[in-house]
């Protein structure tokens, strides 16, 4: 899978920056636009996939040995030998390795097996540590805004401070969500960052115009988290 920073480019980093700008000239709003590789570590599904892999290996080589006509592993005598079971047990562990190692690898295979609430629940986490690590709480009149987007999970959660939340809601962002969730899976990740940035900007105006001496707080430059 693909770091945060390898799937956009430097042009397209500084048309976000641009984007925000342009966003915050009318509100007094204050964006931030984080974009990570993944919010959580799911070692349980790593862990999953190697003892799949682990007991189907074992249950093969248990069939193919069984299946045989003559030897100690044939039908008339199911004994098993120190040298048999040191060999099972290899491929028990061979086999683990190997599925936590793909599992961690390949995305889609860890998605998975990683269930929507796990991944919901890491991305609420992760967004929330960053709006406090970011400083966002921390702004004059309470106005900041984090647009968190994840790309393992294709997630996206938008965290207000306590001015917006007091007059946005989460159902008044399901249209930036959309847009940039849309921009992800059409394959054009910074067009949906832009128009979801362009979307908040103009929610944001409409409740919190921007005020004759409003400055500019936080940075605007596009956060990546590899």
């Amino acid at each position: 899978m693909k770091r945060a920073s390898e799937v956009i480019s430097e042009p397209d980093r500084a048309s976000l920056r641009d984007a925000i700008q342009d966003a915050e000239r009318s509100t007094s709003g204050e964006l931030v636009c984080v974009l990570a590789t993944q919010s959580g570590d799911y070692d349980r599904a790593e862990d999953l996939m190697g003892l799949w892999l682990g007991v189907g290996l074992l249950a093969a080589a248990w069939w193919l040995m069984s299946a045989a006509p003559t030897g100690e592993w044939g039908p008339a005598e199911l004994r098993v030998t120190w040298v048999e079971l040191l060999f099972g047990l290899g491929l028990l562990f061979g086999g683990f390795v190997l599925g936590a190692a793909l599992a961690a690898r390949v995305g889609w295979l860890r998605r998975l097996l990683t269930t929507e609430a796990q991944m919901e629940a890491e991305v609420v986490r992760a967004a929330d540590r960053v709006y406090f690590q970011r400083n966002l709480g921390r702004t004059r009149a309470r106005t900041g805004v984090l647009i968190y987007l994840s790309l393992f999970e294709r997630r996206v959660r938008i965290v207000g401070d306590a001015a917006i939340a007091e007059r946005l809601g989460d159902g008044d962002f399901v249209e930036v969500r959309d847009a940039i969730l849309a921009g992800l899976r059409g394959g054009s990740l910074a067009d949906g960052l832009r128009a979801g940035i362009r979307l908040c900007g103009e929610k944001l105006s409409r409740h919190f115009p921007r005020s004759a001496d409003d400055r500019d707080e936080l940075s605007n430059e596009l956060i990546l988290l590899d």
